[in-house]
């Protein structure tokens, strides 16, 4: 039973070695869930930033061909105004 005297402190080390191993995976495992957690609100921010950008740009789209649409019906009624004008004077064309 001499192995019985000498096996405890063997045991005690290599139990302290598990459970530091055991620690630094766990500090492992936790600094790769902040990190999983960091990347994926950059990423929020990201997608927000571009749905933001990509809902300013339709908008201005849409200014632009409001625009153009108040213009070429700005137009064709000065047109249609002159060619009444016109035909209201008996204006047969050339």
């Amino acid at each position: 039973m001499a192995t019985a005297m000498t096996q405890p402190p063997v045991l005690e080390a290599l139990r302290e070695d598990v459970a530091l191993a055991e620690r630094l995976a766990e500090q492992r495992r936790q600094d790769l869930v902040r990190a999983r957690n960091q990347e994926d609100r950059q990423l929020r921010t990201c997608h927000a930033q571009q749905r933001e950008e990509e809902h300013q740009e339709r908008a201005a789209t849409r200014r632009v061909l409001d625009e153009m649409r108040q213009v070429r019906q700005k137009v064709h009624g000065q047109l249609r105004a002159a060619q009444a004008g016109v035909m209201g004077r008996g204006f047969k064309g050339i």
